[in-house]
């Protein structure tokens, strides 16, 4: 109202600007346990202007591609260009690291003979295991490798995605 007793009424509509959201957080595992070349791929939308992807206490980046990380956990910011912000945790994981869950060694009967044998079993890793024996070609997927000579051998289980693990035998 003025000194002449005049007013004008004005509606104001503040708006608010639209929400930061977190798309996707798509996950790649590490290939075997303990590897590097795990990644998580970020999405989102929302936000004024550009939106920043940061990974930990990492450099802000404009794309949420994260490669060559390990498992562990993740704290992730997006950032808009007005600096409004949305955090998350994200937990990497990887499969259990590739080992003998048995082994059997059931040694050759005579001097010079060939009829040692070993019954193996793995666990972790990703499944579907061979079973490698050196020196020779030995290979088995059911884990029984026979019509062994007396010696040392290198056992080896190796998984789908070719994590492995080796152990020396003596038969």
């Amino acid at each position: 109202t003025d000194g002449n007793n005049c007013s004008v009424t004005t509606l104001v509509q503040i708006l608010q600007n639209p929400q930061i959201l977190i798309d996707t957080i798509t996950p790649k595992e590490p290939t075997c346990w303990g590897d590097g070349d795990g990644a998580l791929y970020i999405t989102a939308s929302g936000g004024v202007g550009l939106l920043t992807y940061q990974l930990n206490t990492g450099n802000p980046q404009t794309n949420g591609m994260f490669p060559n990380l390990t498992a562990g956990g993740y704290s992730i910011t997006i950032r808009d260009s007005l600096g409004c912000s949305i955090d998350s945790l994200y937990v990497l994981t990887q499969p259990d690291p590739v080992h003998f869950s048995s082994l059997i060694i059931d040694g050759v009967y005579c001097v010079g003979a060939s009829n040692g044998k070993i019954i193996v079993k793995g666990s972790g890793g990703r499944g579907n295991n061979r079973y490698y024996l050196s020196p020779g070609l030995h290979i088995s997927s059911s884990g029984v490798i026979d019509g062994l000579h007396e010696g040392i051998y290198t056992l080896t289980i190796k998984d789908s995605s070719g994590c492995h693990f080796d152990t020396v035998i003596n038969i």
